[in-house]
């Protein structure tokens, strides 16, 4: 009777302990009156210490939504004629393997800096997804928020 007992309370902890690890949540906003169109030049800049290489996904997917004009590299680099400065923040945990904890998208105007739009994932371990997965889940939250105009 108390090996049964034991067996229950151990499996109560255990379901209790893996619920705490199971958070996900998509946040965007847009500026009102800022629009993300295909005809405007995108610049995404990369971290110097992203071994990753996630500034290539954002630029790639960013393609693939039909924004024609993206280009990527350093800071110092931005190309004259930029219209939107694309940045990006990314956190990594470990739970047996490295995984993408966070992903912050930013969209700035390249001539004062103001903040036309952001975008963020965040998922724990049990619900994480691949980089590729998570770029592509900002940005839909993104465009999907610009185009309900909300």
């Amino acid at each position: 009777m108390k090996s049964r007992i034991l067996v229950t309370l151990s499996l109560l902890v255990a379901l209790t302990a893996l619920t705490g690890c199971y958070v996900q949540y998509n946040t965007s906003r847009v500026l009102p009156d800022a629009t993300i169109n295909p005809d405007k030049t995108y610049y995404v800049v990369h971290h110097e210490d992203d071994p990753r290489q996630i500034y290539q996904v954002i630029s790639r997917e960013m393609r693939a939504m039909g924004l024609h004009h993206v280009s990527h590299g350093p800071e110092n680099g931005i190309p004259e004629g930029t219209d939107v400065i694309v940045l990006y923040e990314d956190r990594w945990m470990w739970d047996m393997t490295n995984y993408l904890l966070m992903l912050k998208i930013q969209f700035r105007d390249a001539s004062n800096n103001l903040l036309l739009a952001r975008g963020q994932s965040y998922r724990t371990s049990l619900v994480r997804k691949s980089v590729e997965e998570m770029v592509q889940e900002t940005l839909v939250g993104i465009f999907s928020y610009d185009e309900k105009g909300a």
